[in-house]
């Protein structure tokens, strides 16, 4: 018997997508979206949390290792992406179940607000990605009037 693995993640990532990009189109700076390109083979949990001075980003990435990772961060964009690599080499295709992941994997959030991207800092324990994203410490705006000439 060949049992043919089929993944729907991908049409249903597509989906997802296009939905994200009209409530992104409609609040701009509120939702997370996701730019995802057609090499991704999976994509992790992750949890954006905003502290009082920083953003606390964590990624669910069981199995991969530091050196597999890539993380970018541009204006209000925090893009993560790497691989998690299978640790055997598979001789045969006779599984009777397969829920594990492999592969690329990649995310890109949208955060909420711009962050200081020189004191952007990561660590991995556990499979967990952690990102701490300081966020851009704004002066307090004063109110200025204005003569027209």
């Amino acid at each position: 018997m060949n049992l043919i693995r089929y993944r729907p993640s991908k049409e249903l990532l597509r989906m997802e997508d296009l939905f994200d990009m009209f409530v992104c189109d409609m609040f701009p700076s509120r939702w997370p979206s996701r730019e995802l390109g057609s090499d991704i083979d999976w994509i992790p949990s992750t949890e954006l949390i905003d502290k009082k001075m920083h953003y606390l980003f964590l990624a669910d990435v069981p199995g991969v290792k530091k050196e597999d990772i890539a993380i970018a961060v541009e204006g209000d964009l925090l893009s993560i992406w790497g691989e998690m690599k299978r640790e055997t080499k598979e001789e045969s295709d006779d599984y009777c179940c397969c829920e594990r992941s492999y592969g690329t994997f990649g995310r890109t959030l949208r955060l909420p607000s711009e962050v200081q991207n020189s004191k952007v800092d990561a660590s991995l324990k556990d499979g967990v990605l952690e990102i701490i994203l300081p966020k851009v410490k704004t002066t307090k705006s004063t109110r200025k009037e204005i003569q027209v000439k």
